[in-house]
């Protein structure tokens, strides 16, 4: 029997871990947008989603047709330049571009992919961790829509009176009053105390010892609300400002999560299992970004291009973009060769071999 190593074992917990979390967002994005929804349907809608949902994770595969082995252009590697070299023009590299074979003269430049050197375990486990955090704000959010719900629909009105009001002020004024009411529990009449957060309009026009209607759910009578302000649960400013921003914030930090995740895996994949083959690099270009800190920030981008060896026996051409730092820039001159790893079953996933040792040891396989 085949022993699972520990690279599979972790691989095994963080796709675990992204589902989980992802099905936990689709549940409560669901549970607000559809309350209504039974709980039952929620879990079979949000379980389906997360089945589904990572197909669209898969990057587009930039590939030229198979090349048989004999058609593999040569290139002879370039001597590395100074670090003065990346102030060269663009007509500097339209030159360097010509002096190419044709093939990868012929090439477009590809959309720019995150560097699998980026993907660590550090990145992986703040994102969850940020992840979390919203989450479990947005669920507080959730449970004053659910609340909404069920005495909207279900809630049984009562007399209760108000035994105490009180403010609590951080960024903005919040209202509160404490009451207490009778409800029946199997058969016996119970006492509850309840504290609710209302509106200040509501606020101000009860006092203290008033006699109030309140509704409470008859299955569990802890959850109840003054029956007049009932709808400061969901449509108030605050409420529905808070239920948007944290559902823009959970589904927008779970697609970053499942990437990061997504990215650490193939990292770990991609220094076991990978191949090794010659990337030739056939574009480099420069951009100016402006930064609301730093004022205009240079970028620089390369591309390279190789060759992977297919299931039928032949080659196939890959291309790939990245961004890197200035003294990459300088050392990765247009037609030089370097060591690429690849994975075999998606050659789209790879990484040039650019410290030295890398390059000792691939050229030495």
């Amino acid at each position: 029997m085949k022993t699972l190593n520990m690279m599979s074992i972790i691989s095994g917990v963080f796709s675990v871990l992204a589902m989980l979390f992802l099905g936990a967002s689709l549940f409560v994005l669901l549970a607000i947008f559809f309350p209504k929804l039974p709980m039952e349907l929620n879990c079979l809608i949000s379980g389906g989603l997360v089945l589904v949902l990572p197909v669209f994770f898969s990057k587009r595969r930039s590939r030229m047709g198979p090349q048989p082995a004999s058609d593999v252009p040569e290139v002879t590697s370039q001597k590395q330049a100074s670090p003065e070299s990346h102030e060269r023009t663009d007509e500097d590299l339209q030159m360097q571009r010509r002096t190419l074979p044709a093939v990868y003269q012929a090439l477009s430049r590809p959309q720019v992919s995150t560097s699998f050197r980026e993907n660590s375990l550090i990145r992986v486990l703040l994102s969850l961790g940020v992840l979390f955090f919203f989450v479990w704000a947005l669920a507080l959010f959730v449970q004053d829509v659910r609340t909404y719900v069920l005495l909207t629909q279900s809630g049984v009105a009562t007399r209760a009176r108000i035994t105490n009001m009180y403010t609590e002020s951080s960024e903005w004024t919040e209202y509160y009053i404490s009451y207490q009411f009778d409800a029946p529990v199997n058969g016996a009449s119970v006492y509850f105390r309840a504290t609710s957060q209302v509106s200040s309009s509501y606020f101000n026009q009860v006092k203290n010892a008033d006699s109030i209607e309140i509704k409470y759910y008859p299955l569990d009578p802890t959850i109840s609300h003054p029956a007049s302000d009932l709808s400061f649960l969901v449509f108030s400013p605050t409420q529905c400002l808070t239920g948007f921003v944290f559902t823009f914030l959970v589904f927008a930090i779970t697609l970053y999560t499942v990437y990061s995740i997504y990215g650490y895996i193939m990292m770990l994949r991609l220094r076991r299992e990978g191949q090794i083959g010659v990337a030739v690099v056939f574009d480099e270009w420069t951009k100016w970004k402006r930064d609301s800190d730093s004022g205009d920030i240079q970028k620089f981008y390369y591309a390279y291009a190789y060759y992977a060896n297919q299931p039928n026996g032949g080659l196939e051409l890959f291309t790939r973009a990245e961004e890197c730092d200035e003294n990459l820039y300088a050392r990765l001159q247009i037609g030089s060769s370097w060591p690429v790893r690849y994975l075999p079953e998606n050659p789209n996933i790879a990484e040039l071999l650019l410290n030295e040792q890398e390059g000792v040891q691939a050229n030495s396989k």
